[in-house]
């Protein structure tokens, strides 16, 4: 459990990484469907074979600090593999590790039982996904898997996609399934599940040769167990239902040979909790192919209906029994009301023989 946070952030990482050498239309396909168990595409036409196979290896290093220190460590190398099948199938696979070190919240240890003596934890995570291709259409199936100490998961997802005879609108949509072991270090005795239903459809229509814009709609169904197992008194409702609705528009700039990158994310769920995301990013390339993208991501989001913080002065202990007697409660600051400004910056050389080099760093 002590990954989930960083587990978003990872795959945000890769998908925008595998984006680099895409095209205005191909980058933005590349993201259309984001249920749990697909595979983004990199620079793949959505309705075509892969003409030849493309490997690629990633190294991500995550940091956290606040004002008494350094908090949180993630190490992540991954691994991805795209590969045509004969003339009508292709297939990928990625596999990632994730080690995560660090330092408990002290602020409520006496609360949440935790140690106070850090943490630790690996995950070993992979999926695979087989698409077939038709003259305007595919169809593809995923499977995907990862496994920690204290959390297991599987999903199988299955996604399609047409397009018009003008090639100039698409429209995709698909289903996922996910199934959660959830467990606790420090309860043993702990075997909690977590069943998980998505839908996703969605549109990307070309509008002038020089501007696309693509915008999908998704659904999440859960039930089963949500709380923290390592808080005593995080109690949240067995079941949660989210929306979430994207918007993304790309313009090519044939002055500098550029183009900008924008989106709007809104989501909502029914524990109360809503969220705006924009994000925009340039891809100025520089010749000899080298590639610059600077990009900028501002999220706000509105605290879950049952958030409080068990630790309000002047009457701590006072609180602490109202919120351990509570019909839901929850001090998990992710469900709280913040906002997050994201800066990056992404350096890529494209070299001889199909190799490519790219750094990014952000700061968050």
């Amino acid at each position: 459990m002590q990954l989930n946070k960083m587990r978003k952030f990872a795959a945000a990482q890769r998908r925008a990484a595998a984006n680099s050498r895409a095209t205005v239309a191909g980058s933005l396909m590349a993201a259309a469907l984001a249920l749990p168990g697909v595979v983004a595409t990199p620079s793949a036409k959505a309705e075509s074979v892969p003409e030849k196979t493309t490997v690629g290896i990633k190294y991500l290093s995550y940091s956290e600090r606040q004002q008494t220190g350094n908090r949180m460590k993630v190490k992540s190398p991954s691994i991805y593999v795209l590969a045509p099948i004969k003339d009508q199938y292709s297939i990928e696979a990625s596999f990632v590790l994730d080690s995560v070190s660090g330092a408990s919240p002290t602020a409520y240890n006496s609360l949440s039982g935790a140690s106070g003596k850090g943490i630790g934890d690996y995950r070993k995570a992979g999926d695979v996904k087989v698409t077939r291709f038709f003259d305007r259409a595919a169809i593809g199936v995923g499977f995907a898997g990862s496994r920690e100490n204290d959390y297991d998961s599987n999903a199988l997802s299955v996604d399609g996609r047409i397009s018009t005879a003008s090639n100039n609108t698409t429209f995709a949509g698909g289903l996922g399934y996910s199934s959660d072991k959830i467990g606790s270090s420090n309860d043993l005795t702990l075997n909690e599940k977590r069943r998980t239903r998505d839908a996703l459809f969605g549109i990307t229509q070309v509008l002038t040769p020089n501007d696309l814009i693509q915008s999908n709609l998704s659904v999440s169904v859960g039930k089963g167990y949500f709380s923290d197992p390592y808080k005593s008194i995080d109690k949240r409702p067995d079941s949660r239902t989210s929306w979430a609705w994207l918007t993304r528009y790309n313009h090519y700039f044939a002055g500098p040979a550029a183009s900008l990158h924008t989106s709007y994310r809104y989501f909502k769920s029914d524990w109360g909790t809503t969220a705006h995301t924009v994000e925009t990013a340039w891809y100025q390339p520089l010749g000899s192919g080298w590639l610059l993208r600077p990009s900028v991501r501002y999220y706000t989001q509105r605290a879950a209906k049952f958030y409080r913080d068990p630790l309000p002065p002047p009457n701590p202990q006072l609180d602490f029994v109202t919120a351990s007697t509570a019909t839901y409660f929850s001090a998990d600051t992710r469900l709280a009301a913040f906002g997050a400004i994201t800066l990056g910056m992404k350096v890529a050389k494209e070299f001889a023989n199909d190799w490519t080099v790219d750094v990014k760093y952000e700061w968050y």
